[in-house]
């Protein structure tokens, strides 16, 4: 239905990153009071924009740590509204203590430091607490990544977010999982990832019922990253 989304960015090995991402709702038809009934003014546009810069670094042998600040625009017609909020977010793997192989992920996002407003309203950001992890399995004697996610906005109930990542060679890896935030849909997703080099090309699948299917592409490259077989595959 016009909607675009545009998302780029860029991490350095020293832990800086950096990325922008663009949502755009295309032109729709503009009514007014004094509109005859069926009748339009016209058209306009709403769109918004994120801006973000972070850092993140290993303490130890099993725990890392990160922050970012980002920059928030909201635009609808010829109204516009502005704010900046945090992320923080930290990993602990257990591997490395416990000969486990466990990773813990936590992540609070969306702090608001100026509170967008559009007009005369100040508008709270959403803030979203996520709790996650991730165990590496042996299948058909492949590696085979489950993944858990919980997810709760601050008003909202909790949602829950599964997945499967089987590794049948060091190069490619085939997905399967759950959203349990898509409520226009039955939330089943699946994809697919291939490494070469230090590119990566990974696809996902999500229905979202009678509002159609959702074909998601996503395309990285990576300088003088880690080898193909010690990447973490995207969940």
């Amino acid at each position: 239905e016009g909607v675009r989304q545009q998302v780029f960015s860029t991490v350095l090995r020293n832990g800086l990153g950096v990325g922008v991402n663009r949502l755009s709702y295309g032109d729709m038809p503009r009514t007014t009071m004094t509109d005859k009934a069926g009748s339009t003014s016209g058209s306009y546009s709403a769109a918004d924009l994120a801006a973000v810069a972070g850092y993140g670094r290993r303490l130890n042998a099993f725990m890392t740590l990160g922050a970012a600040l980002k920059y928030v625009q909201s635009n609808i017609a010829e109204f516009s509204a502005r704010g900046a909020a945090v992320d923080v977010g930290g990993r602990i793997e257990l591997e490395p203590i416990y000969e486990l192989p466990l990773a813990l992920g936590w992540a609070v996002q969306n702090l608001g430091l100026v509170r967008p407003r559009y007009v005369n309203t100040k508008e709270d950001f959403p803030t979203l607490l996520r709790l996650g992890a991730a165990y590496e399995l042996s299948f058909l004697g492949q590696k085979l990544t489950a993944a858990f996610e919980a997810d709760r906005e601050a008003s909202d109930e909790v949602t829950f977010h599964p997945g499967l990542e089987w590794s049948p060679a060091a190069w490619f890896a085939v997905r399967a999982g759950y959203d349990g935030r898509n409520q226009a849909g039955p939330g089943v997703t699946a994809g697919a990832g291939v490494n070469v080099g230090d590119f990566s090309l990974d696809y996902a699948y999500v229905t979202f019922g009678d509002l159609g299917d959702s074909h998601r592409i996503s395309i990285a490259l990576r300088w003088g990253g880690l080898p193909a077989e010690r990447r973490p595959m995207k969940a």
